[in-house]
């Protein structure tokens, strides 16, 4: 058994509903959401302390240096109807990098369980698509894992020209 995080994140920063729809997603939407899950709790109930370890958590995976100190990325403020809402911008070009990456590896391990003597299927299923990591949120799209968020977003939908998407909340996992 393990934690994990989903990332609440949206593509504009500045459309309010959007905004307010990521902030909204629930513990009992992310249960619902991933296989496995047990259990969740919003992170954003603990301060923008906790929310600033997530994100230096993702910072870190996706390839982005420490430097001293100083968090990974730096939380923003946008207001909203006289509503104050930090933000992490997270460049949208380390992130489909690092899923790329991960995409190879998953592809490898999955070749050499094909070529033991009797691949299980379930492995497979585990090394493609059901290992759990990190899942992300956006509005309109659910709860995605790295494969999804790939596939709908970076590599093929909308998010393809993107230079940023923007985490508004995170969400600790149990599975």
């Amino acid at each position: 058994m393990a934690h994990s995080r989903v990332f609440c994140m949206v593509k504009n920063i500045r459309d309010e509903e959007e905004v307010e729809n990521a902030l909204a997603v629930d513990a009992v939407d992310v249960v619902e959401a991933i296989r496995g899950c047990d259990y969740a709790g919003d992170r954003l109930d603990e301060g923008n302390a906790s929310i600033q370890e997530d994100v230096d958590w993702l910072a870190d995976w996706i390839g982005i240096d420490r430097r001293g100190e100083a968090p990974l990325i730096k939380p923003e403020v946008v207001e909203s109807d006289g509503e104050k809402y930090f933000y992490w911008a997270i460049p949208v070009d380390k992130l489909k990098e690092t899923i790329e990456k991960e995409i190879k590896r998953r592809v490898k391990r999955i070749k050499e369980e094909l070529e033991t003597k009797n691949p299980d299927m379930m492995t497979i299923a585990y090394k493609a698509y059901l290992q759990k990591g990190f899942y992300f949120y956006l509005p309109n799209s659910g709860v995605l894992n790295e494969i999804d968020l790939y596939e709908f977003v970076l590599n093929t939908g909308e998010g393809k020209n993107l230079k940023n998407l923007y985490i508004v909340k995170t969400l600790d996992y149990h599975f």
